[in-house]
């Protein structure tokens, strides 16, 4: 076990929603850093896939999602 420093605010924003569903607020900051980990954490073999992908979406003439829904919006006026 290990001890980790709140801020107020932080913490009792926690105990509130502790309080709600009925559990811990060490089971909640748990549960949240566990998920938050998950979706950060990528190997190195995803990110090497990952560029691989966009490089290859790039050369077949493909464009990233927010230039997509910009040009989309641009055209649509």
């Amino acid at each position: 076990m290990k001890t980790l420093t709140l801020e107020d605010d932080l913490y009792t924003a926690l105990e509130e929603e502790a309080h709600r569903v009925g559990c811990t607020v060490g089971e909640i900051a748990s549960e949240a850093l566990s998920s938050w980990l998950d979706d950060i954490q990528l190997d190195e073999e995803e990110r090497t896939k990952i560029e691989a992908a966009r490089v290859e979406a790039a050369e077949m003439g493909g464009i990233e999602v927010d230039e997509f829904f910009d040009q989309l919006l641009r055209e649509s006026n």
